[in-house]
């Protein structure tokens, strides 16, 4: 499992499974999660359609409709995990890709902190400052940005919504991040099946671009200690 060593260094890793059938994909990331740390379990009251408590299904099927954007097949715009889970990693496993597009998105928050100053700047808008003093309820009380050992960024437009407060400031920077949105700034990453992308959601934001044609993924956040 050397590709994990790149986690460190990179923020992220694509890990090939090389395996057939639905069963021996999932079980072999079952067991590679085991070495990496404590696999959370999948939220309830959120996500009705759960697989051994911790696999959540992320897809989208034209005969299923849903109103869950993870199981739509619009695009899902840039968003971090932690306004839900207290995971360090996320994990998404390929079990059958998009023909077309479907793609995830990253983009380092480093570098999403370069594009606020550099357009504050340009456009005068004072957007990091707002950002950075920004308080919002997901339930829990968080900044949308705080720097510690680096940014860490804490988003998800809908649910930011959802409070009376700030949401002039919450619109603001949706508005910039549609921006990168539509700019060739981010990382784009197709799985094939058997695929997993494992990522450290404290140093990314990301999204998926729009699926054209079917698409089945599974879901989980990974803990390095033991918080259950």
């Amino acid at each position: 499992m050397n590709e994990i060593n790149c986690l460190t260094k990179d923020g992220y890793v694509i890990v090939k499974s090389h395996k057939k059938t639905d069963d021996e994909i999932i079980q072999y990331f079952t067991e590679l999660n085991k070495k990496l740390g404590y696999v959370q379990k999948a939220d309830s009251k959120k996500y009705d359609d759960i697989t051994d408590d911790v696999w959540v299904n992320i897809k989208y099927d034209i005969n299923l409709p849903s109103n869950k954007p993870w199981n739509s097949n619009t695009f899902i715009k840039l968003h971090t995990d932690n306004t839900n889970s207290n995971a360090d990693l996320t994990e998404l496993v390929c079990l059958m890709p998009s023909q077309y597009s479907g793609h995830t998105c990253l983009i380092a928050n480093e570098k999403v902190v370069e594009l606020i100053k550099f357009l504050d700047d340009y456009e005068n808008n004072h957007l990091f400052e707002k950002i950075l003093n920004c308080e919002i309820n997901f339930p829990t009380t968080r900044k949308i940005l705080e720097i510690k050992e680096r940014p860490i960024f804490c988003f998800n437009y809908t649910q930011a919504m959802k409070c009376n407060e700030n949401q002039e400031i919450i619109q603001e920077f949706d508005d910039f991040l549609q921006k990168i949105t539509h700019s060739t700034l981010m990382t784009e990453i197709k799985l094939e099946r058997g695929d997993a992308l494992i990522f450290d959601d404290s140093r990314f934001l990301h999204g998926r671009r729009s699926i054209i044609g079917s698409r089945h993924y599974l879901k989980c956040g990974i803990n390095f200690t033991n918080t259950q």
